[in-house]
C-alpha cells in the first residue's frame, strides 16, 4: 500500500510555515508526525485556557505541543487538552487527558508554553476519512538488515527488504521507514539517542483502539527480547483503504538508548514469531506480573556504569527465576526467601535447568552480585572483567527467556571470543564466554594470522610487503 503524502516523515507540509513557535523549529527535522496547527484549550487549576497551538512528534522524543495563551502556563499540571484545526484540508482533533506545561526558555518565544502529554496515549482523530482497515506501528529502536528475499530476472537481495511474520490471527509486515537512510547514521553517531527506523503493518480485523495498541505492544515486547534492547511503540496509525490516517495514537514510551546488540538474528525472526508470539501474549495477559519481563530485559544496558548494569541484570535474573519457580507450583513463602545460590540450586533441582559449573565457578557471580547490590567494591579485577561476567549472565538470561517462550532456533553467541551462533539451549562455556583468551583458535582468526605470516617479506601485486590483512 502506498503511503499518502501526509504520512511521510518530513515536515514539508502545507502547515509548515504556520507556526511562529521557535521551540518547535528544531523538532521538525525528520519528525515522525508532520507539524499540525490549530487552536487549543486545556484546564489549569480549574480554569480554562485557550490559544493558538502547534504540535509535532520529533525524531527522538515524545509529542510536543506548543500553546500561545493569555493565561500563564508554566511548570504546572493540566488536564483535558484539546487541539482542533485543519491539516492538509482535513479537520482533526487532538485529545490528551493529562499533561504538564512549562515555558520553553527565559527569553524564548514570548507567550508560548510547551505542553507535554503524560500517563495516557494521545489520540488524533481525522474527519472526512473512511473506516480503518490497516494498522501501522511506528517502532522505536528496532532495526534489521536481512528481510525476505527479493528475486528478479537478474538480481537477488535480502538487504533491508521487507519481511513478514505470523501473529496469532494475522500476518504482520516489517519495513524500513522512508527516512531510514537519513536517520540511521545520526542514530549510530549518537546525535539521536532513540529514533524510529522500522514500521510494522497488519490488518485491523475489528477490535478497539486499545486492543490494537495492546497488540502493537505485544509485538514490541517480543522484539525487545530478540533485539537485546528496548523496542517501543512511538505511534499507532489506523489507516483507511486509501492509506489516509483515520486516527493516530501517540504513546509516551520510556526513553531507552538504541542498541545494536541482537540476540536473535534477523532471518530467524519469522521463526521466533511463529514459535513464541502466542506464548508471549499469554504471559503478558497472565495474572502474575510476567508483563514486566521485557522491560527488565530491555533496560540492562541503560545504566551508565558497569556496576549498575550488573545490579540491574541480577534483579532481572532473580525476577525471572522466582517467577518461574512460582509458575511451577513452589509456594510463594518459600520462593521469596531464597538467596542467590539457593535460587540457582532450586532452578537446577526443581526446574531442571542446565546451569554448568562455569557459571558458578569460584562463586564469583554471587560475590559480585552482593558487592554491587550493597555499594561495595566488586571482588574482581577491573571493569573489563566485570563486563565479561555481565555479558555471560546476560546471555544466560536471554537464552532462558527465549526457551520459556518456546523458541527452539539459533541465537547470536560467542565462540572462543568471536561472534558465532548456537542453539538457544546451548549453555556450554565455549558458546557463552566472551573472553578473548582462546580467540586465536578460531578458524577465521587462524586464517588471518596465516595470511599475515605468509605475506611477511613478500611482494604481491597491489599488496605492500608486511602490510596487515
Amino acid at each position: 500500500m502506498q503511503s499518502s503524502q501526509e504520512d511521510q516523515p518530513t515536515a514539508t507540509t502545507s502547515d509548515a510555515g504556520d507556526s511562529s513557535c521557535g521551540a518547535l523549529d528544531g523538532a521538525r527535522r525528520f519528525c515522525r508526525l508532520p507539524l499540525h496547527t490549530g487552536t487549543a484549550q486545556l484546564s489549569v487549576d480549574g480554569e480554562l485556557a485557550r490559544g493558538r497551538a502547534a504540535f509535532v512528534l520529533p525524531a527522538d522524543s515524545g509529542l510536543i505541543v506548543a500553546v500561545q495563551s493569555t493565561s500563564k502556563l508554566t511548570n504546572n499540571m493540566a488536564t483535558d487538552l484539546q487541539v482542533t484545526g485543519f491539516h492538509e484540508g482535513r479537520p482533526f482533533t487532538l485529545t490528551a487527558p493529562m499533561c504538564y506545561t512549562r515555558r520553553p526558555g527565559k527569553d524564548l518565544d514570548t507567550g508560548w508554553s510547551l505542553v507535554s502529554p503524560m500517563n495516557r496515549p494521545v489520540t488524533i482523530e481525522y474527519a472526512d476519512s473512511g473506516s480503518a482497515t490497516q494498522a501501522r506501528v511506528i517502532l522505536n529502536n528496532f532495526d534489521y538488515d536481512c528481510g525476505d528475499a527479493i528475486i528478479t530476472s537478474n538480481a537477488f537481495t535480502r538487504v533491508g527488504t521487507p519481511f513478514a511474520v505470523q501473529l496469532t490471527d494475522r500476518r504482520a509486515s516489517f519495513s524500513r521507514r522512508p527516512d531510514y537512510p537519513s536517520v540511521y547514521p545520526l542514530l549510530r553517531a549518537g546525535l539521536f539517542r532513540t529514533a524510529s527506523l522500522t514500521d510494522c503493518t497488519f490488518d485491523v480485523l475489528g477490535g478497539t483502539d486499545d486492543d490494537l495498541l495492546m497488540l502493537a505492544n505485544d509485538i514490541a515486547s517480543l522484539l525487545t527480547i530478540a533485539h537485546g534492547g528496548s523496542v517501543g511503540v512511538a505511534m499507532l496509525e489506523l489507516l483507511d483503504g486509501s492509506g489516509q490516517a483515520v486516527r493516530r495514537i501517540v504513546t509516551q514510551p520510556v526513553a531507552s538508548k538504541f542498541r545494536d546488540d541482537a540476540i536473535v538474528a534477523d532471518f530467524h525472526l519469522p521463526r521466533l514469531f511463529e514459535e513464541s508470539f502466542a506464548e508471549n501474549v499469554k504471559m503478558r495477559r497472565a495474572a502474575r506480573p510476567w508483563h514486566k519481563l521485557p522491560s527488565y530485559c530491555g533496560s540492562l544496558d541503560d545504566m551508565p556504569y558497569i556496576e549498575q548494569k550488573f545490579a540491574t541484570l541480577m534483579m532481572a535474573l532473580e525476577f525471572f527465576m522466582r517467577m518461574t519457580l512460582l509458575e511451577h507450583g513452589i509456594p510463594e513463602d518459600e520462593v521469596t526467601v531464597l538467596e542467590w545460590n539457593e535460587l540457582i540450586g532450586s532452578a537446577r533441582a526443581k526446574l531442571g535447568w542446565d546451569i554448568p559449573g562455569h557459571y558458578t565457578r569460584r562463586d564469583v557471580a554471587r560475590l559480585v552480585r552482593n558487592a554491587v547490590m550493597h555499594g561495595n567494591e566488586a571482588p574482581i579485577t577491573g571493569s573489563a572483567e566485570l563486563r565479561l561476567l555481565f555479558n555471560k549472565w546476560r546471555m544466560f538470561l536471554f537464552r532462558r527467556v527465549l526457551i520459556r517462550l518456546g523458541y527452539t532456533g539459533q541465537v547470536i553467541s560467542p565462540w572462543k571470543g568471536v561472534q558465532d551462533s548456537s542453539a538457544v539451549a546451548d549453555f556450554t562455556e565455549e558458546h557463552n564466554s566472551f573472553g578473548q583468551s582462546e580467540s586465536d583458535t578460531h578458524p577465521f582468526v587462524q586464517f588471518v594470522k596465516f595470511l599475515k605470516e605468509h605475506n611477511k617479506g613478500k611482494d604481491y601485486p597491489g599488496v605492500a610487503s608486511g602490510s596487515e590483512v
